[in-house]
């Protein structure tokens, strides 16, 4: 992958927006594959504006540093020099801040999604009182959503490879009540084709079965190498201990740069009935800055047809750094080669933890 494709993925800067999202500066919240200017002058076509947005954070200051200092780091470990400080667009969230977001979209309802992980990225750490900084990211997540809890709803998270993860989850549960989890592979350091990896996550996943709390995953556990082999993990060794509650897949084939390899082994599995997929769901958060990037938007399109329009759900993820909700939707919209009834599907769907 070029150094420069890793530097906007992990910064997001202005500067690094693809031809596609330059061009969206005046044509913003267009709901059509067509262009936006000759689709906003026709009051005949439907106006879409997605119900639930499934993937946003909340980070507190402190989890907003260590966003900018995993990004540091990375582009560090790839030889690639950044002339600023590594913090653009990064900071702290309110649930002001993300309910006027939603409003500005039209959007009803979002997914909130804790960066507790962050605290236990062995990259970024150790931490004196992991656990507790931990503990008070979860519940910082949680209180912020109280204010608005017809809008916002809070899934805790924490790296799964932990001895508190078990005692975490239950904490989540009970006393948080929180919807589900949010687990980060690449953040956990997690390695799919390891042993003991995968049992730690199998315990986490079993235990969010028994507890019917949702999953939202990125599966993608390393910037170079994410594929076939591990999609195909997940599936037989981590996704068949949670068959009775609703499975996220983040990023749509699990965050990262494209991988059509992993994502073909979801698609297949989900497309022949495969059992262990009956509660799979994929969410395309933040994905069309990749497809510009690399070309592969009429791959994505079919992978997306072969999975099924009614398992795909809208996410626009944190902004800043990302495009806000309404911009992300009409980046979406114009980079991802659907009809715009496969759009009003995509739109309209709702994950089963939200029911």
């Amino acid at each position: 992958m070029a150094p420069r494709h890793i530097y906007c993925a992990l910064l997001l800067t202005a500067s690094c927006a693809s031809p596609v999202e330059q061009n969206l500066e005046h044509t913003r919240g267009a709901p059509l594959t067509e262009s936006a200017p000759r689709a906003a002058q026709d009051p005949t076509r439907p106006i879409l504006v997605p119900l639930t947005d499934h993937h946003k954070h909340l980070p507190s200051p402190a989890a907003a540093r260590l966003m900018v200092e995993r990004a540091r780091k990375e582009l560090e470990r790839l030889g690639v020099k950044h002339k600023g400080s590594g913090t653009e667009g990064t900071q702290p969230i309110t649930a002001e801040q993300l309910v006027a977001e939603l409003d500005a979209a039209g959007t009803r309802q979002a997914v909130v999604l804790s960066s507790a992980f962050l605290f236990g990225d062995p990259d970024l750490g150790p931490f004196e009182n992991e656990y507790e900084m931990v503990r008070a990211e979860n519940d910082r997540t949680v209180q912020q959503t109280r204010r608005f809890p017809d809008r916002l709803v809070p899934f805790c998270s924490f790296n799964p490879r932990k001895t508190y993860a078990l005692a975490e989850l239950d904490r989540c549960a009970a006393s948080l009540q929180v919807r589900g989890l949010k687990l980060h592979f690449y953040s956990s350091a997690l390695d799919l084709l390891a042993s003991d990896h995968v049992e730690k996550v199998r315990q986490i996943f079993r235990a969010a079965n028994e507890r019917q709390l949702g999953i939202v995953v990125h599966v993608q556990g390393s910037l170079n190498t994410y594929g076939r082999e591990h999609a195909e993990a997940f599936l037989d060794s981590i996704l068949r201990v949670a068959n009775n509650i609703p499975v996220q897949i983040a990023h749509l084939w699990g965050g990262g740069a494209f991988s059509d390899s992993a994502l073909a082994v979801y698609a297949a599995a989900v497309s022949r009935g495969d059992p262990r997929t009956k509660n799979l769901y994929f969410d395309v958060a933040d994905i069309a800055r990749w497809l510009a990037r690399f070309g592969q938007q009429r791959t994505v399109a079919e992978r997306i047809r072969q999975i099924g329009l009614k398992r795909i759900l809208w996410g626009s993820d944190m902004s800043p750094p990302n495009p806000p909700a309404r911009e992300s939707w009409a980046i979406f919209q114009r980079t991802v080669p659907l009809t715009i009834e496969e759009l009003r599907t995509i739109a309209t769907n709702t994950a089963p933890y939200l029911r």
